[in-house]
């Protein structure tokens, strides 16, 4: 899991978004790491149990969200990981339908785009007018 965490924070890394030290992933104040014994405090996964539990505020911004619903696409299967809303809600990792959550991060779709598609939460928009084709076609 630790590796799967820091394969998507080094993404976010390259565009400048976030630092990895010290076993943990840092998003300008917000945190997320792993600790090697004892029980996790907030924002923190257990090395032992592989348990933790965190809070992403909204003055963090929408980057911990991504990395958390990337992160939860990479675990195996018997590993489980739930991001939800103020009201409690599951937050799901097709952005499209979290447009309410982007919001209260301060986002919307069209800022996190290149970001989410990085990190293969979205696919790559298809801009049809950089398309010029040489020779008549019969798309539309």
């Amino acid at each position: 899991a630790q590796k799967a965490l820091f394969d998507m924070a080094k993404l976010l890394e390259a565009y400048g978004l976030a630092v990895i030290d010290d076993n943990q992933v840092r998003i300008g104040e917000w945190s997320l790491g792993f600790c090697k014994s004892g029980l996790p405090s907030t924002n923190q996964i257990s090395m032992v149990s592989g348990e933790g539990a965190g809070i992403v505020n909204t003055d963090d911004g929408p980057w911990p969200l991504l990395l958390l619903l990337a992160f939860k696409r990479q675990l195996p299967p018997l590993c489980s990981l739930t991001v939800a809303s103020p009201e409690g809600i599951e937050v799901s990792d097709q952005l499209k339908l979290e447009k309410d959550v982007l919001r209260l991060l301060g986002s919307d779709l069209e800022r996190v785009r290149p970001i989410a598609e990085a990190l293969d939460l979205m696919p790559a928009k298809i801009d049809l007018n950089q398309s010029s084709p040489d020779s008549q076609n019969y798309y539309f």
